[in-house]
Parts: structure tokens; C-alpha cells; sequence
């Protein structure tokens, strides 16, 4: 005010009098209130003294600058004004009652295995992974992750046990008209469940598998090695997309499918299209002989499924399940990836059928074991026929290689002898050397050599039967 009023006296030119005032009139002051307001003085900043030595201790801290921000939030937390104080262990909070009510500055303390996500209740602040995180006023958690690999759905899509008749949950039980057995919510629900998966093939009939993912978050280029694979990228499109289907789906029919269910969901998509371009016959009917591929088409329908999830391009395969040549991308791959999460494996397992489906392919199996069996033995015969047939041609190059063993250069290029005197001592020469080499290959082989004694002792005398016959 005096400034404004263009009196020509300052801030300090205040502060300056004040402190005048103050030590003209400490002389007049008692010499206990002296003692006592030194003494609260002292005490004061023995307490910041300890707090600043305790908060060393209290959380994790390393570098200095976490070292005093462990500090403020232990003085913050002293006058009652700090935030919530979080420990985040496999994605789950874990947290005091009525903590997240705070909102001054907090700290979150991760495992290995967990990332998070914060928020002001205007934007994204901060991706965090495992360790120590110092939270600012007005931060809260906007989701966690679990960064472990994960198995899911469990149960998974699709139904519950077998197809057996006396098995409630068969989905193609018929429904009891009198409600006694099943009420018309378990009838219902079982219903859901059979159409979760259910899928035709080319020829009409419906199959209705289980089906399971193993997946887990993209680990990316970026990654930190903390135990378990972190991304920051990878958590924050998981909490943020996430975000998002909640506020979208609030006004929809559609229920909202959880993340951890989504590559589950996204196989039954993909086994549905692939299943309607083979017949039933093709699902387990072995590949003949003059087929360029060794895989049946459920093989073949698996694979797919697989690459389709964690994959950019796969082939194409036509409306008969034939491949095209031709690449295409991965809508499914590109959904995933948007969301941070890599596939590992799909399970798909468990296939059911209608009572007379079932019926005709355990005929069927009856009638044509035999031919099964006969062609599944040629194949072997086959396969072990070229396996005898490599196993040969690698001996062959094994003695070849082992008898020319202790031939030098000069041997080889050391000219043809002419006359039979010359030649034939040569050839005693080049005899001794090959079946020196054979020896000495089968003793240094520990497989070889003990079934081999007999045959050893044998070259050994042929050996000395050509040093003998020496000139």
C-alpha cells in the first residue's frame, strides 16, 4: 500500500524497522521467555533433524533428490496434510480405509510385477513401474496393471464340463419342460455359454469348443528388466483404453468385456471364420500323401488362430481353406496392439458336437481304423526309410573322412609310380595309412570303441601284416 501510494519506501525499508523494533526491544523481554522460546527453537529443529535422518529408512531411496522428497512427505505427513500412501503388489492396491480421500502429496510403492498410471481428474500424469513413486498434490491412481503373464478367461469361454449326457452342464442337453432338473436362469446361462464359442463348419455343423489366451503386455523396444518385462507405453495404452471402453460403454447394450477377456474373445472370432471353410470330414481327416502340407485342418485352424493374434500378416487362405499366396494384415493383431498386449498361445480344446455328429465320427473312427493305421504306418516306414537312408550316406562321409584321416599333402601330390615294384609298395603305403586312420577314429569314439574290440584287434594285425611285408 505504501508503495502505491508512491511514498518512495521500499519492502525491505519495512522489514528493516520491523527487525529493529525487534532487537531494540529484546533487552526488555524476560530472561525465561528467552529460555523457552531458544529451547522451542532447538527442539523444532531437532525434530526436522530426525525426520530428515529417519527418512532415510523409511521408503526405498537412493539418488538425493528421492532422499529429500522422502523427507517432505514424512514432514508433510507429520501436519496431517499428505496424500494417500499406496502399496501396489501383482496390479491390486493395497491401501488403508478411507486413504484415497487425501489429496495432498503421496507415494505409491510398486512390486516387480505391478505398473501404474496417475491422474489429476484433468489428464495423464505420470506411467510408473516397479519401484517408488512420489505422487503430487491432487494425483490419484487411474488404474493399475499386473505385469505376470496371464491365463484367461477362468473358467474358459465357452461350457462348463464335458458332453456327456448325465452332465448338467451339456450344451445340448434339451431343456426340461417341467423345470424340476434345471430352472429356466440355469437353462439361460448354460445357452450363453454354448453361444460364447459356438461355430459352423462348411458343411453346417456346429462345434462348440473351449477357448483360452496366454498373453501378457508388449514388452516393446524399451523395455526395463525389473524382474518382469515393463513397458511404459505398453501400461499406459492398457489403463488409458480401458479408460475409455468404461466412459463409451456406459450408454451401450453391449455388456463391457475386461481387457483380460478381450484375446479370448477375439480368437472365437477368428476360430468362427477359419471353422466355416473346412467340412467336418477335413477337421481330423489325416493329409494324403501327394498334399503339400502334413496338417489337418483343425492343425491348420489352430495355427492360424495363433498367428492371426500375434501377428502383422499372415497368409490368406481361401473359401476352402486352401492358402492364396497372397499376405494379408491382422485386424485382431492391430486391436491387441492398440492395447498394449501381446498374445503368447491360444488354446482352443474341448470341441463338442450334436449327439448324432458325435455318433457318425465314433462310427466312422470304428469303421476306418484300419485304414488310419496302414496309412499312418507307411508314413513312418517312410519317414524311417530316409532317416536309415541319411543315417548311411552320414557314415559313409564319417569313414571316408576318418580313413583319409593321417594322408599328407605330400602323399596326394607325389606322382603316379611306373613301375609295379614302386606301385606296389605305394599301395602297402596308402593301405597302412587308411586303416591307421580307422583306428585311431574308432578308439578316440567312447560309443564306438567297446563294441568294436574285436574288429580293432583285427585292423591291428592287418597293421603289422603290411609292416612286415616291407621292402
Amino acid at each position: 500500500m505504501i508503495r502505491s501510494a508512491n511514498q518512495g519506501i521500499t519492502t525491505l525499508d519495512i522489514l528493516k524497522t520491523v527487525f529493529y523494533l525487534i532487537f531494540r526491544r529484546l533487552q526488555d523481554v524476560p530472561p525465561s521467555v528467552k529460555y523457552l522460546v531458544s529451547d522451542g527453537f532447538f527442539c523444532f529443529f531437532g525434530i526436522l533433524l530426525w525426520l530428515a535422518f529417519f527418512a532415510q529408512f523409511v521408503l526405498p531411496v537412493r539418488k538425493l533428490v528421492d532422499r529429500y522428497r522422502a523427507f517432505d512427505r514424512l514432514v508433510v505427513y507429520s501436519t496431517g496434510a499428505s496424500g494417500p500412501t499406496l502399496f501396489v503388489e501383482d496390479g491390486k492396491t493395497r491401501l488403508r480405509p478411507r486413504e484415497m480421500e487425501r489429496s495432498g502429496p503421496g507415494v505409491v510403492i510398486l512390486d516387480t510385477a505391478s505398473g501404474v498410471v496417475l491422474h489429476n481428474n484433468v489428464e495423464y500424469t505420470q506411467v510408473a513401474g516397479p519401484g517408488l513413486v512420489f505422487t503430487r498434490k491432487g494425483e490419484r491412481i487411474a488404474g493399475t496393471v499386473d505385469l505376470h503373464r496371464k491365463v484367461g478367461p477362468l473358467p474358459a469361454l465357452g461350457p462348463l464340463g464335458d458332453d456327456r449326457d448325465d452332465n448338467p452342464d451339456n450344451p445340448f442337453k434339451p431343456r426340461d419342460p417341467s423345470g424340476k432338473e434345471e430352472s429356466e436362469a440355469a437353462y439361460e446361462e448354460r445357452q450363453r455359454r454354448r453361444a460364447e464359442t459356438s461355430g459352423l463348419t462348411r458343411d453346417g455343423v456346429e462345434v462348440v469348443p473351449n477357448v483360452m489366451a496366454v498373453f501378457r503386455l508388449e514388452p516393446g523396444a524399451g523395455e526395463k528388466r525389473v524382474g518382469f518385462h515393463y513397458n511404459e507405453n505398453s501400461v499406459r495404452q492398457w489403463v488409458t483404453v480401458e479408460g475409455r471402453r468404461l466412459t463409451t460403454g456406459r450408454g451401450e447394450d453391449q455388456p463391457h468385456v475386461p481387457l483380460e477377456k478381450l484375446p479370448a474373445y477375439l480368437a472365437v472370432d477368428v476360430w468362427r471364420e477359419y471353422l466355416q471353410k473346412f467340412r467336418l470330414s477335413e477337421l481330423f481327416a489325416l493329409p494324403s500323401p501327394d498334399s503339400p502340407g502334413d496338417e489337418t485342418g483343425l492343425e491348420i485352424i489352430l495355427r492360424m488362430v495363433r498367428l492371426r493374434l500375434a501377428e502383422n500378416e499372415v497368409d490368406e487362405l481361401d473359401d476352402i481353406g486352401q492358402p492364396t499366396g497372397k499376405r494379408v494384415f491382422s485386424r485382431e493383431y492391430e486391436i491387441l496392439q492398440a492395447c498394449g498386449i501381446r498374445v503368447d498361445g491360444v488354446a482352443i480344446s474341448r470341441l463338442r458336437f450334436k449327439p448324432l455328429v458325435e455318433k457318425k465320427l465314433r462310427d466312422d473312427w470304428a469303421a476306418n481304423w484300419l485304414t488310419r493305421s496302414q496309412i499312418e504306418h507307411n508314413q513312418v516306414e517312410r519317414e524311417r526309410g530316409l532317416k536309415a537312408q541319411e543315417g548311411r550316406q552320414d557314415a559313409l562321409l564319417w569313414f571316408a573322412e576318418a580313413a583319409t584321416r593321417r594322408f599328407t599333402p605330400d602323399m596326394l601330390e607325389s606322382p603316379r609310380p611306373r613301375d609295379a615294384q614302386m606301385k606296389a609298395y605305394q599301395m602297402r603305403v596308402a593301405l597302412e595309412k587308411l586303416v591307421l586312420g580307422t583306428l585311431d577314429s574308432c578308439r578316440s569314439d567312447s560309443q564306438l570303441y567297446p563294441r568294436l574290440v574285436n574288429e580293432l584287434i583285427q585292423l591291428g594285425e592287418i597293421v603289422n601284416y603290411l609292416r612286415e611285408q616291407r621292402p
